[in-house]
């Protein structure tokens, strides 16, 4: 191997230790862009690499639609406003057909959110779908509907307000909805049931706003640190993320 071969690998392989900060704060200052939906820290997706966000709050983009993945159940992302941290999300297992049967897809997993990473928003309420129940004579709940469910003949379906167990049934899915967006204060109407879930409910995020607020107003990019598990803050020109970044002389 000539000693010019040598010496250019040399170069090569010897990256400067501030390329990574620097990519860093490029890439996270780009913002997730799909349909209407637009978000930055603390989220990832799109142009937005690992150490951009949080990996548990991972947007995707297929054709104008946005999802995200809650406690293995996939999401419609239908707003998300920054200012209050806060996302309306719609099963995405409900979004076709009438809305109160879930699409073959669905591993009939009721809602259930990751409270380190998110809370409720207000107004909601739980209701709980019944699929697979035998007919008995009796009328189980109120709010009785029919719907076709793989593995077994049963189509008796019902919706009930709250969380009840499953009994009878084959499976029970509990989802919140906000009552007042379709009329469903006190008595479930059927056909209402569908269109509450397509409209969704609200959720908090709660990762890392402080730190973020304090980071950005010193110039810096939101980041997430995966190995410590925390938030941290990319400046330019420096070599690893931290707290915050110096202000500039003469700034």
């Amino acid at each position: 191997m000539s000693s010019q071969l040598l010496i250019l690998m040399m170069i090569l392989i010897e990256i400067p230790p501030s390329l990574t900060a620097l990519d860093y704060y490029a890439a996270c200052s780009s913002q997730f862009r799909c349909g209407t939906i637009t978000a930055d820290f603390p989220f990832l997706g799109g142009n937005r690499p690992e150490g951009c966000g949080h990996p548990k709050l991972v947007l995707k983009c297929s054709g104008n639609n946005v999802t995200i993945e809650i406690m293995n159940v996939t999401y419609r992302v239908l707003s998300l406003n920054s200012g209050d941290q806060t996302l309306r999300i719609a099963r995405e297992d409900y979004m076709n057909g009438d809305g109160t049967c879930p699409s073959e897809e669905s591993n009939f997993e009721s809602t259930t959110l990751d409270l380190e990473v998110f809370d409720y928003g207000p107004d909601y309420r739980n209701i709980s779908l019944l699929y697979g129940c035998p007919f008995t004579g009796v009328v189980l709940y109120p709010g009785r509907f029919t719907c076709a469910v793989d593995g077994t003949l049963n189509r008796d379906a019902y919706a009930t307000w709250d969380v009840v167990e499953k009994g009878i049934c084959l499976a029970r899915v509990t989802v919140p909805i906000i009552p007042i967006l379709t009329g469903l204060l006190d008595f479930l109407i059927i056909s209402k049931v569908g269109d509450a879930l397509r409209r969704g409910f609200d959720v908090k995020w709660k990762v890392g706003i402080e730190e973020c607020d304090e980071c950005k107003s010193a110039d810096g990019v939101c980041g997430y640190d995966l190995l410590n598990q925390t938030t941290t803050c990319y400046c330019q020109g420096q070599s690893s993320g931290s707290k915050s970044c110096p202000h500039l002389s003469g700034t």
